[in-house]
């Protein structure tokens, strides 16, 4: 995959009439084919990537931004699934607080 990306930003810095709206040549949308086949990101998404990715192309102002906000928020979502508290561990958690109130404010009752 990366020799083949590596050939299409070297070999094609133009833009094919036929993609023109997508403003990838036709290896491009091939890779971005590719890239979304393989990866579970979906084809706009891997689109971006391909645009991002080649060094001749001026993606439009909010492509990069939007693809690097997509990422960051399943980044973000992945890591707040890791840190989410379990309900045995919540429970753990009640009951200490529980014991440490009755400790702490039950002799002054």
């Amino acid at each position: 995959l990366n020799a083949f990306l590596d050939s299409h930003v070297i070999t094609e810095s133009r833009v094919c009439v036929a993609c023109d709206t997508d403003g990838l040549t036709i290896s491009g949308l091939i890779v971005a084919r590719y890239l979304s086949l393989s990866t579970r990101c979906t084809h706009e998404d891997a689109i971006k990537a391909v645009k991002i990715s080649h060094e001749s192309f001026f993606p439009l102002p909010y492509a990069q931004g939007d693809f690097l906000n997509a990422e960051f928020e399943e980044e973000e979502a992945d890591q707040f699934e890791l840190q989410a508290p379990s309900s045995d561990s919540k429970k753990n958690f009640d009951r200490c607080m529980l014991q440490n109130c009755i400790r702490v404010y039950g002799n002054s009752l």
